[in-house]
């Protein structure tokens, strides 16, 4: 019988051990690293691992899923600044979908790669415009549309964050210009339209007037125009009054102007 109880007390010790062993490789603890930043959940074979909250000396904090010691999964990261953001996460890294809010104000809503802004998404600037569409390394790039605060609006591709490419820019009025951008200049044929009726086809050079436009005017008239990088230097047909004007874009979004043509004077 005593042998029976020295056996049955080496197993309840030998139990014990294995259970404390585990107990600091997995299940819930606190993880103290180096630089100071604390792990408080769930944790296997001595990693951050499951649910749990990761504290930094500097005030930042991330809520969520870890995966062998990385943010892997869902979570939310706060930082001292303001910002914030929630969303998926890779091996530490923003990556998938997500919602980036910035200290300046800004909100971006849509996919991330390796912790940059890449893939389809809308970002809300502090100043109400908004752009929706693709980005690429935090860059607007591809296909999309930018919003602003003045009533504008522009549609057609971009690159390296500026319009390039066939696009449509349509003024607060309705009035609507077609055509080529490139590094965010209209280059090359444009088609306006404006809402009175009168329609001008002819080429810009780095963002100006510049060679033949044909103009047909609302009560069907034209004229050919000639243009020199934004001077109209002679013109056929129906004389006009030039009557230059400029709007300009604000400061979240590259500048063009518009130019309102008179109508005719005889």
């Amino acid at each position: 019988m005593r042998i029976y109880h020295k056996l049955l007390l080496c197993l309840l010790f030998s139990f014990t051990l294995i259970s404390c062993n585990a107990a600091k490789n997995s299940g819930h603890s606190i993880i103290n690293y180096d630089d100071g930043s604390k792990w408080k959940g769930q944790i296997s074979n001595g990693r951050a691992h499951g649910q749990g909250v990761l504290t930094w000396p500097d005030g930042t904090k991330y809520t969520g899923e870890c995966k062998n010691g990385l943010s892997s999964g869902y979570g939310t990261k706060l930082f001292p600044t303001g910002g914030q953001y929630e969303g998926y996460w890779k091996n530490g890294r923003e990556d998938g979908q997500g919602t980036n809010i910035y200290p300046n104000g800004n909100k971006y809503t849509g996919t991330f790669l390796n912790a940059q802004i890449t893939g389809h998404g809308t970002m809300f600037y502090s100043d109400g415009s908004r752009y929706e569409g693709d980005w690429k390394n935090g860059s607007r790039h591809g296909q999309g549309t930018s919003y602003f605060t003045n009533g504008n609006k522009y549609t057609g591709p971009f690159r390296d964050d500026k319009f390039n490419g066939y696009g449509t820019f349509i003024f607060a009025d309705g009035s609507k210009h077609e055509g080529s951008f490139k590094n965010g200049n209209k280059t090359g044929r444009f088609t306006i339209t404006q809402t009175d009726g009168l329609i001008a086809v002819g080429e810009y050079s780095s963002g100006k007037e510049h060679g033949n436009f044909f103009v047909t005017f609302p009560d069907g008239r034209k004229q050919m125009q000639v243009w020199n990088m934004g001077t109209r230097i002679s013109s056929e047909g129906v004389d006009t009054q030039q009557q230059p004007s400029s709007k300009l874009l604000p400061p979240s979004a590259q500048n063009t102007s518009r130019r309102r043509w008179s109508k005719p004077v005889e």
